[in-house]
C-alpha cells in the first residue's frame, strides 16, 4: 500500500467579523478563478461564508437592539435623545 501524500491545507484566519468573512470570501474566489480549488468547492465555501456573514450581522443587530432596549428601560420608557434635533415635549 502506498503512502498517500497529504495536501497542505491553506491557513484560515479567524472569522469573527463580517469583514473577516468578506476577506476570506475574496480569497476563495481568487483560488477558484486561478483553478487552485475546484469550482464545486469554491461554491460550497462561498455559501458557508455567506451564512457566517448573515449570522454575524444578525448577532450584531441583536446586540445593538438589546442596548437600545436597555437605554429605553433605564429612561423609564422615554427614548434617549441623541442630539438629533428633536425637542422634549412640555
Amino acid at each position: 500500500m502506498k503512502n498517500k501524500e497529504k495536501q497542505s491545507t491553506p491557513r484560515v484566519r479567524k472569522l469573527e467579523t463580517a469583514s473577516d468573512c468578506r476577506r476570506e470570501l475574496a480569497k476563495v474566489y481568487r483560488l477558484g478563478r486561478h483553478n487552485e480549488i475546484a469550482t464545486q468547492d469554491m461554491t460550497r465555501f462561498a455559501s458557508v461564508l455567506q451564512i457566517l456573514i448573515n449570522a454575524i450581522r444578525d448577532g450584531d443587530l441583536e446586540a445593538r437592539l438589546q442596548e437600545l432596549e436597555e437605554q429605553f428601560a433605564s429612561n423609564n420608557g422615554t427614548p434617549a435623545r441623541s442630539g438629533n434635533g428633536y425637542s422634549k415635549r412640555h
